[in-house]
């Protein structure tokens, strides 16, 4: 990657609110999914069976439950400092 072009930090507006997308496939990432080559669509098909389910819970900010065959688990976004975060977790499991 070149250093030439801007910085991350310089295209976000920090102050601005931040309303994250869950998307049901990868079709986003291809202008015209629906009239992809066949190669294209093979490859978004894979991609949308490797993909863990994932459904924005309501009633939590920044919380999302995921569905796997093996073990459905929380993916939760912490504005506490991790290393905070991690001894709280800690102290709870003790």
């Amino acid at each position: 990657p070149s250093a030439d072009g801007p910085r991350l930090q310089d295209l976000l507006d920090p102050a601005a609110a931040f309303e994250p997308a869950v998307n049901t496939g990868f079709e986003f990432w291809v202008p015209d999914a629906s009239g992809a080559a066949p190669e294209v669509a093979a490859s978004l098909e894979r991609a949308n069976e490797a993909a863990i389910p994932t459904v924005k819970i309501a009633s939590a900010d920044s919380a999302y439950w995921c569905e796997t065959p093996e073990k459905n688990h929380l993916r939760w976004v912490m504005e506490i400092p991790e290393e905070q975060l991690l001894d709280a977790l800690a102290r709870l499991l003790a």
